[in-house]
């Protein structure tokens, strides 16, 4: 093998990633060959993602990513960030941490907090029976009771 490869168990040339061809004899037209979206650098070496390693990033990093303020990693080697934070490692707090439709309110936590006739992440699921009304009082689309005649107050 020439040019710094390697002869393997099997016989053939392992060739350094500037190389190629049964006896590394053929320089890479291409400074490099990288794998699992690395980038080829200026040197000619791979620049792999933070997940994978090696001269051509084809070996898995056991501990793919390294994720703040209580993200996640993924199956992916991607950080997966809670509502209040983003960036590749959860390292930037969002300047509007939720956004809430119908009336719905942001909390500290990041998490919407919806009036009483509205449910889910954002607000945006009309709760069935909003309220409960007594004497043949009825709920007002407005989440609100509509009371018959003689009867007053919030629940009738």
């Amino acid at each position: 093998c020439y040019n710094g490869g390697e002869c393997g168990p099997d016989g053939r040339c392992r060739c350094p990633p500037q190389f190629t061809g049964p006896r590394c004899e053929t320089p890479v037209t291409q400074p490099c060959v990288c794998y699992n979206g690395g980038e080829c650098g200026p040197d000619g070496r791979c620049r792999c993602p933070p997940q994978f390693t090696g001269p051509q990033c084809e070996t898995p990093v056991t501990q793919p990513c390294v994720c703040y303020n209580g993200g996640e990693c993924g199956p992916d080697g991607r950080c997966r960030c809670p509502p209040q934070f983003t960036g590749p490692r959860c390292e930037t707090p969002v300047t509007q941490p939720c956004v809430c439709y119908n009336g719905g309110e942001c909390g500290p936590d990041g998490r919407c907090r919806c009036p009483p006739q509205f449910t889910g992440p954002q607000c945006e699921t009309p709760v069935t029976q909003p309220c409960v009304c007594y004497n043949g009082g009825e709920c007002g689309p407005d989440g609100r009771c509509r009371c018959p005649p003689g009867y007053t107050g919030t629940q009738c």
